[in-house]
C-alpha cells in the first residue's frame, strides 16, 4: 500500500564473537533481535534489559584436581570458546556455571557429551577423567576469585 520497510538483524554472533570474547562488553550474552523500520516512521525500539548475572553458591565445593594442570589444560582445550579465565563472553561463563559444583555434573558435560545438542562436544578423546577434574578445580578457583572481586567492589 505504498509503505516501505527495512528489516535489520541486530545482535552479536558468529565466529568472531566466539574467538574474540576479550573484545566483547563485560555482560551476559543477550539474544539478537529483528528490527523492522517503516520508512518515515517515528516509533522507537524498546530498551533491552540486560539480565543480572546469576550467582553461584560455592560453599563446600572443592576438587581433588590439580589447579595448575587444570589452568594449562583449560588454555589448551577450552580457552578459544570459553574465553580467558573462563569468562565466557559469547559462550557460557564457566565461573558461574552450576556444573562446576559437582564432579559428576561436570564430567557428564565434558566427558560424556551431555550438552552435545547445544554444541558442547565430549572431550573424552582428548582428556581423561583426572584431567577433566583438574579443569574443574581451575574453574572453581576462578569462580572464587571473581566472587572475591565482586564482594570487594563498591556497589554502583
Amino acid at each position: 500500500d505504498g509503505e516501505q520497510y527495512v528489516e535489520v538483524l541486530v545482535g552479536f554472533g558468529g565466529a568472531g564473537a566466539l574467538s574474540a570474547a576479550a573484545f566483547l562488553p563485560d555482560r551476559p550474552r543477550i539474544p539478537g533481535r529483528l528490527l523492522v523500520y517503516k520508512l518515515g516512521g517515528t516509533a522507537t525500539a524498546p530498551a533491552y534489559t540486560i539480565p543480572p548475572r546469576p550467582p553461584i553458591d560455592l560453599a563446600g565445593v572443592s576438587s581433588r584436581g590439580n589447579v595448575k594442570q587444570g589452568h594449562d589444560l583449560f588454555n589448551a582445550n577450552c580457552l578459544v570458546c570459553h574465553g580467558a579465565n573462563a569468562s565466557g563472553g559469547y559462550l557460557p561463563d564457566l565461573r558461574r556455571s552450576a556444573m562446576i559444583r559437582a564432579p559428576d555434573a561436570f564430567r557428564s558435560v565434558v566427558m560424556d557429551g551431555a550438552l552435545q545438542q547445544n554444541g558442547m562436544a565430549s572431550f573424552s578423546r582428548y582428556l581423561n577423567a583426572a584431567q577433566a577434574e583438574s579443569i574443574r578445580a581451575y574453574l572453581i578457583t576462578e569462580a572464587q576469585r571473581v566472587q572475591r572481586l565482586e564482594t570487594a567492589a563498591p556497589k554502583k
